[in-house]
């Protein structure tokens, strides 16, 4: 029995901007269009990062993207991936700090949020972080901009 007959996992599909870039150096190899091979070689460092995280958040969300808390290199954003209550069979980023919600953004399915996520830097699984910042003084006062408006 070889290694790759005892794994039963399927293999989960590359993160889809890695994915196109590595179809199109292979076309541009091909091709012999050197330009091409230059420049798409730049944006390959980025790619391979965002489809390494795409790997652990996939394989950290057990199958279920809905729910997945993910964070950026700081280590102070945060967003999760949910079902958009406003927009009935579609999904949001939901991003939030320690001050509580910032922001969403919709997409058509979980896979096109935690895409978009990996190539915005949030590259980390963050199991828990909204329930553990909601918990905190911070997050109950929420954002001390809209306070200090002058009227």
């Amino acid at each position: 029995m070889t290694m790759s007959s005892r794994n039963t996992e399927p293999q989960q599909a590359d993160h889809p901007h890695y994915a196109w870039l590595r179809e199109q150096l292979d076309e541009a190899r091909r091709d012999g269009d050197q330009g091409l091979i230059l420049l798409l070689s730049d944006g390959l460092e980025f790619a391979q990062a965002c489809n390494a995280a795409w790997h652990r958040i996939l394989e950290a969300a057990q199958g279920n993207l809905v729910g997945m808390e993910v964070v950026d290199k700081t280590l102070s954003r945060y967003a999760a991936i949910l079902q958009d209550a406003s927009e009935p069979g579609r999904f949001r980023a939901q991003f939030f700090d320690a001050n509580g919600f910032s922001g969403h953004a919709t997409y058509d399915t979980p896979e096109d949020v935690l895409e978009r996520l990996v190539q915005d830097g949030y590259r980390e699984p963050a199991a828990g972080a909204m329930n553990t910042l909601s918990q905190t003084r911070e997050w109950s006062w929420g954002p001390s901009w809209p306070i200090s408006l002058p009227r």
